[in-house]
């Protein structure tokens, strides 16, 4: 029977919110329109807000017809109150429960939260898409975004955008600035009449920037693909066939491709020599559009073209006895080109905090002044400044690709073609490259196309998989989530297990099996709930079953998967 006393009925409300909050940081009692309740400060980065529930007795409710609680804020928020409204909790003693409708809350502020975290990495994979772009101190909503026009016109310009809906943060790059100050940006009507309700995208607010910097040029609208490298239903050869992606200065794309998986007697990388030669402007056999940032290849100058790369293993007989330094010293004194020795000391001015550096001097005192500090400075980011009085036939297989990156960046390309060996490379092997090939990204603004093993490859921003049946593009993760569970993988080991054991796990139509060692090591992809799998197993072999491992799978479970699905009768399994 429950009491009807509002005195008796508010005491115990009382004690149930002092229990709910006691351990809170966020909540704090209050004492309002004759009754107690709880109040908070909503503090989602973009917006604070306070928040406050009152709750009512049960008497009140029966005798002045007042609800239950109510909730009072005085901004519109995504979080969804009628919720609590509606479907408020009780306690067994019938009286309203202040520690469940916390609970409650706090679930529905995190969700406004997470709703916010997904509309900013929408914003981020939009910026993505269509401008070099990187994060700012970690933060992926603070970012650097490098925008090219003709004439080699590069302007810089940093947005923050933690706090959208609401209008970002900008900083303009001084050359920027001489077009249009941020104030003056800051000025025009878009950003005047600036929506936090219905805000637009930040690409839009890039767009319009681009606008008013081509009138300050006076130029012509930059073309669509401007700041791309466009590859469109390419077809190279008889086995290339259809190939399609786009690249940014800064990102890499790996390609898996399988010579022998198309002709088994062929040249080894011939094919995607062809296509290499393709993207660089030396072949135009082939179908399809490449652009090379807005510029079809066929139109492309020879200056234009010259920066782009081959990368590989190869070099010179003659230059092997030589040492690092040696070898960059004869290529930097090749250089004839003014404006590659300016970009050379821009880049020492940010990265090594040189002073004093004038870069309107002429080619040669520029050459001679600077010389030490360019090679260096190369070295250094590709990770081999320790190795520049070692002779080049000593470097290793890894450290062979990466001084032919360093002697390429001497020339300041804008995209790397890097064909690796058909040779296993070791973890801190592919560590270093990837390091190198992050910095170099940055520093230089480069893209890069590799062909490689799976190992190499899985560093690359998106992959393309070439095999005569399809080619597929995407990253890591789009790989793994086309397989079963999204990637949960399990391997088991089995010590001694009965044959009819073994023969009943094989029956089970819900995992595909790989051997990995015979009657005692299995892969399993799963299509179910893992714990389940594991328990189906314990069931099975009991004591037999000694070790099992839950993970991720990686791109290389990936291709092992495609295999076992066209050479099933390879491997073990249900069938």
């Amino acid at each position: 029977m429950i009491d009807l006393s509002r005195e008796k009925e508010l005491e115990k409300l009382r004690i149930k919110i002092i229990d709910a909050i006691r351990f809170s940081k966020h909540y704090w009692m209050i004492f309002k329109e004759k009754t107690f309740g709880i109040a908070t400060i909503l503090d989602l980065i973009y917006k604070k807000s306070y928040i406050e529930v009152l709750f009512f007795t049960n008497y009140d409710v029966l005798e002045s017809g007042v609800p239950i609680l109510t909730i009072n804020t005085p901004i519109e928020t995504e979080v969804d109150l009628n919720e609590i409204l509606l479907e408020p909790d009780f306690d067994k003693d019938g009286l309203i429960s202040p520690k469940k409708i916390i609970n409650k809350l706090n679930q529905l502020i995190q969700d406004e939260f997470q709703y916010h975290i997904d509309t900013l990495n929408q914003e981020v994979k939009l910026i993505k898409q269509r401008y070099e772009n990187y994060e700012i101190n970690n933060i992926p909503y603070n970012r650097e975004i490098r925008i090219y026009f003709p004439q080699q016109h590069i302007f810089e310009l940093r947005i923050n955008f933690e706090k959208y809906p609401l209008m970002p943060n900008f900083f303009f790059s001084d050359n920027l600035s001489k077009i249009i100050s941020v104030n003056e940006f800051l000025d025009i009507e878009m950003s005047k009449n600036w929506n936090p309700i219905f805000p637009i995208h930040i690409i839009k607010i890039i767009k319009e920037l681009i606008k008013l910097v081509t009138l300050g040029l006076k130029v012509n609208a930059l073309p669509k693909d401007s700041q791309h490298l466009l590859i469109e239903k390419v077809t190279v050869g008889t086995r290339i066939n259809n190939i399609s992606f786009k690249i940014l200065r800064g990102q890499s794309i790996g390609i898996i491709y399988k010579e022998n998986q198309f002709h088994p007697s062929g040249s080894e990388k011939s094919d995607i020599l062809e296509f290499f030669d393709v993207l660089s402007g030396n072949s135009t056999s082939f179908t399809g559009i490449v652009k090379i940032f807005g510029k079809n290849v066929q139109l492309a100058l020879k200056s234009e073209l010259d920066r782009i790369k081959m990368i590989s293993i190869k070099i010179d007989q003659a230059l092997k006895n030589l040492t690092l330094k040696k070898v960059m010293s004869k290529d930097f004194d090749l250089i004839v080109d003014l404006n590659i020795l300016k970009e050379h000391v821009d880049n020492l001015v940010k990265k090594s905090g040189i002073s004093f550096i004038k870069s309107d001097l002429a080619l040669k005192t520029l050459k001679k002044t600077y010389k030490k500090d360019i090679i260096d400075q190369i070295l250094k980011d590709i990770g081999l400044l320790n190795r520049k009085y070692d002779k080049v036939k000593d470097l290793s297989t890894m450290e062979s690709i990466l001084f032919s990156i360093s002697r390429a960046l001497l020339h300041v390309p804008h995209t790397m073609l890097v064909l690796f060996p058909n040779v296993r490379l070791g973890r801190l092997e592919i560590e270093k490259f990837s390091n190198a090939m992050n910095k170099i990204s940055k520093n230089y603004h480069a893209c890069f196309i590799i062909h490689g093993t799976k190992e190499i490859v899985s560093i690359c921003n998106q992959i393309i998989n070439i095999t005569p049946e399809k080619t597929e593009i995407g990253s890591v993760e789009d790989y793994i989530r086309k397989l079963p569970q999204s990637g949960e993988i399990l391997t088991i080991e089995l010590s001694q297990p009965n044959l009819n054991s073994l023969k009943q796990m094989f029956k089970l139509k819900s995992i595909i099996f790989i051997e990995q060692r015979r009657n005692e090591k299995y892969k399993l992809f799963i299509q179910e709930n893992p714990e389940n799998v594991i328990m189906l197993l314990l069931e099975l072999f009991g004591s037999k079953l000694y070790n099992f491992k839950r993970f991720r799978a990686t791109l290389g479970d990936y291709l092992e998967f495609l295999e076992y699905k066209k050479y099933g009768s390879l491997h073990r399994s249900g069938n």
